[in-house]
């Protein structure tokens, strides 16, 4: 069980990660100018953290911020002046999917990064995780099609459930209101009344 979840979130990491370009690419020239984007793209967006003027009475978050800069910049020293074949080769020995992984975290990090944030500016942690859930909302659905299928199916199932119920109550409503117009209207239900 645990294995199994281990292997879904492994491939939902995968679907971050540029995993599927190493096999499209022909070229190694092409994959190593996008490594080197990925990277350019974190490492601006860490150092954006800086600009923005949020309140800075989060040491965490600065702090966060700061490893995950580093991680990116160590990277980029170590895998962005390799020559293409030198790229790949380390790409071969560590292999396809963990190279990738391995190159996501930096990526990933910047929305931790963001939750952290949003966390220490939010009064609860009830708006906090709501606010952090919107934001991934709608990633969460374009990448988990599975997700957007089943909930489609639950709002089948429980709308016809509900208009079975309400089908049903219906009935019952209009079987109780025979019943008690045909004693109404047949028999007398007061009994006679001295005079």
């Amino acid at each position: 069980m645990l294995s199994s979840a281990f292997d879904i979130i492994i491939q939902i990491i995968l679907q971050f990660t540029p995993h599927g370009a190493f096999h499209a690419f022909e070229a190694p020239n092409d994959i190593l100018r996008m490594l080197n984007e990925r990277r350019g793209w974190a490492i601006d967006a860490y150092r954006s953290c800086f600009n923005i003027n949020l309140p800075r009475n989060n040491s965490f978050a600065t702090l966060c911020t700061l490893v995950f800069l580093a991680m990116a910049e160590t990277m980029h020293l170590c895998y962005g002046r390799l020559s293409p074949t030198q790229l790949m080769g380390r790409i071969d020995a560590i292999g396809h999917e963990n190279f990738a992984i391995m190159n996501a975290i930096p990526e990933l990090g910047v929305i931790v990064v963001r939750i952290i944030e949003i966390l220490a500016m939010s009064d609860s942690p009830v708006t906090a995780a709501s606010l952090a859930l919107v934001g991934c909302l709608p990633v969460i659905g374009l990448q988990v099609p599975a997700l957007l299928h089943f909930m489609k199916t639950l709002s089948e199932v429980a709308s016809r459930t509900i208009l079975r119920v309400v089908e049903f109550l219906q009935k019952w409503m209009h079987r109780f209101r025979s019943q008690e117009g045909g004693s109404e209207g047949g028999t007398s239900i007061v009994g006679d009344s001295p005079a």
